[in-house]
């Protein structure tokens, strides 16, 4: 008997199975073997670079992965850019699968690092804010693709041949 949070636990029944429910259990294991089986034979198209075998990858898993990268990253845009790279990651280094994790959790994993690598990548560059291009500097009117557009007119008229000949 022990003791949890104030109540009592028993511990007091074995369980036993018949010929029956041997049978049964048996059954069950082999489905679920049946279905190891049956990945292993998938992984192993991937790893011999079969297209039909990655285009199947994708179909299976990738509503899953998106759907994982946008609670990650809460932009559409983005995750749909992790998953391509995911499934590129996974395309790359599929021959490293060693199976000791089920393909969707090695896929989960290549997600989650995509997700993280590109977050690090932005904060390296200080580039956690984004700037809309029509957004207005400061208290003026001017654009950022306005003052863009003068800057390029500027370049373009210093390095004129009209400008080269009065220097």
């Amino acid at each position: 008997m022990g003791i949890h949070k104030g109540r009592a636990m028993v511990f007091s029944k074995s369980v036993t199975f018949d010929e029956d429910d041997l049978g049964r259990t048996a059954v069950a294991a082999h489905s679920a073997t049946g279905h190891m089986t049956e990945d292993r034979g998938f992984i192993e198209k991937l790893k011999e670079g079969d297209a039909g075998a990655f285009g199947t990858l994708i179909d299976r898993y990738s509503s899953d992965i998106y759907a994982l990268l946008y609670r990650l990253t809460a932009n559409a845009e983005d995750a749909s850019d992790l998953t391509q790279d995911t499934f590129l990651s996974a395309l790359r280094f599929i021959r490293k699968f060693r199976g000791d994790a089920e393909l969707k959790t090695w896929l989960f994993r290549i997600a989650i690092n995509e997700s993280r690598n590109r977050f690090r990548w932005w904060n390296r560059r200080k580039r956690g804010l984004t700037i809309s291009i029509d957004a207005t500097i400061g208290d003026s009117e001017t654009t950022m693709s306005d003052m863009l557009a003068d800057n390029l007119r500027a370049r373009k008229t210093r390095r004129s041949p009209a400008n080269a000949s009065t220097r």
